[in-house]
């Protein structure tokens, strides 16, 4: 398991006690026969999903995920580190800058309230059949602290 640091290991807090201080979401009630997987203007269903999980969520924690989605009626396609989920979106919307020849290196962080994710993502392209490219990506690296976050900054 990859972190930042090994003070933050050392001075780390037990993983109960950090999710005491979680916040609680109340959300409206959904009567039984509406599908959550509903989009808000009730027009289109939702049935096929990626759900982004953080990366430091053990298994426990990601099939309770994939069973609050079968409850909401989605057929999980898959759980993707959501630092990879950005990743995957920047490389396609900037594919045509990536170099065939040399790979272009990309950090991605996300500094939270509570926690600190951060990827090492390499971007390149392929001529492939006809003279197509095609974009690939490679997470080279995934760190994080789950207990360093934008709260500890305003203490």
């Amino acid at each position: 398991r990859a972190q930042l640091g090994a003070a933050a290991t050392a001075s780390r807090p037990p993983r109960s006690a950090a999710r005491r201080h979680a916040p609680t979401l109340s959300l409206p009630p959904v009567a039984p026969a509406e599908p959550s997987a509903t989009v808000c203007d009730r027009r289109t269903a939702i049935k096929d999903a990626v759900i982004t999980v953080p990366p430091f969520w053990r298994a426990t924690e990601r099939r309770a995920m994939l069973s609050a989605a079968s409850i909401a009626q989605l057929n999980v396609l898959s759980l993707m580190h959501d630092s990879t989920a950005f990743a995957f979106k920047y490389g396609f919307d900037k594919e045509s800058e990536f170099s065939p020849d040399k790979p272009t290196n990309v950090v991605f962080y996300d500094i939270g309230a509570s926690s600190l994710k951060a990827s090492l993502v390499s971007f390149s392209t392929t001529v492939g059949k006809k003279n197509k490219t095609t974009g690939a990506m490679a997470v080279r690296a995934v760190a994080w602290d789950e207990t360093l976050g934008g709260r500890d900054f305003d203490q």
